[in-house]
């Protein structure tokens, strides 16, 4: 019997930033961190982090989705980073 190889692609993530009780301001959000503000597609802030290479979309509700990390350590590591 073949011995079956297990390789993880991608990691998604999520998690969410403490905020005293109010929506984000997604443009202040996007304009300091240097991302990107994507409301045509759906209302949240694009951010690509290049070590690790990760790409985060912050919502209004603080909600963080994390996808493309390799392993679980650098998705956490990128999301810190945020």
């Amino acid at each position: 019997m073949d011995k079956v190889q297990i390789k993880i692609n991608n990691v998604v993530a999520t998690c969410r930033l403490m905020s005293i009780g109010r929506e984000l301001d997604l443009e202040e959000c996007a304009c300091k961190l240097k991302g990107r503000l994507g409301v045509a597609v759906f209302p949240a802030a694009t951010f690509r982090s290049k070590h690790p290479h990760i790409t985060m979309e912050l919502f209004k509700s603080g909600k963080v989705v994390a996808a493309g990390a390799q392993d679980p350590e650098s998705d956490l590591l990128g999301q810190y980073k945020l």
